[in-house]
C-alpha cells in the first residue's frame, strides 16, 4: 500500500486540480470527503490507497456533482 506508483496517479491529479480551481487546501477538503489531511497528501503525491479511502473519494465526487 505505500509504495510509489510509477506514474503519477490520475486520481490524485484530478484532487490537485480541484483543490487550485476552487483554492482549497488540502485541510479544506479532506474533511469534505471523509479523510485526513495527511492520506490525502499521500494521494496527491501518487501514494497507493486502500479500498475504503477510495470509495470515499468517489462517494464525495458523486455527492458533489449534485
Amino acid at each position: 500500500m505505500d509504495e510509489r506508483p510509477h506514474a503519477e496517479s490520475n486520481l490524485g491529479a484530478m484532487l490537485r486540480c480541484f483543490m487550485a480551481m476552487e483554492r482549497w487546501s488540502m485541510r479544506k477538503l479532506a474533511p469534505e470527503i471523509g479523510i485526513s489531511a495527511a492520506t490525502l497528501h499521500r494521494i496527491c503525491s501518487g501514494y497507493a490507497m486502500d479500498a475504503d479511502t477510495f470509495l470515499k473519494i468517489i462517494n464525495w465526487m458523486a455527492r458533489s456533482r449534485q
